[in-house]
């Protein structure tokens, strides 16, 4: 899933003018683009990112690694962090010591679908799926009197 450098990168944006203080905590949304977190997160869906949430294994993450953008789940393993692809297409990358966390898939929607993430504990991953209600638009009977 990648925005503008490759299909593995994305681009993160907050508009919050890089100052620090609160607005680097805010939620923001992002879209997927690419299959490298397919089946569970596809080409355009969107996604909101949580900055202040805890970084802990199986997080779905945004992560800076030398400078570079990518939406992968954190794991770890005997002690050492990785970027896991769920696209079993995509091989494991091992993360050095230059890596930055910079906030946690909260939300998933896709067209009227929406799935909410949590993160319980290491290695645990709560999906909640939720189908929007379609507005109830009046039909031209109801509307005569």
């Amino acid at each position: 899933m990648a925005f503008p450098k490759s299909a593995n990168e994305i681009r993160v944006s907050n508009n919050n003018g890089g100052g620090g203080g609160c607005a680097d905590k805010e939620p923001y949304a992002l879209r997927a683009i690419g299959d490298s977190m397919a089946p569970e997160f596809e080409d355009g869906d969107i996604l909101i990112i949580d900055p202040s949430y805890a970084a802990q294994d199986g997080v779905h993450a945004i992560l800076e690694v030398a400078g570079e953008y990518h939406f992968r789940q954190l794991l770890v393993r005997d002690g050492t962090h990785y970027m896991h692809a769920l696209n079993p297409a995509f091989p494991d990358q091992a993360l050095g010591d230059n890596w930055h966390v910079h906030g946690v898939v909260v939300q998933r929607t896709r067209g009227r679908n929406i799935v909410h993430f949590e993160y319980p504990g290491p290695g645990e991953v709560k999906r909640y799926e939720h189908q929007r209600s379609l507005r109830r638009r009046p039909t031209p009977s109801s509307t005569q009197h």
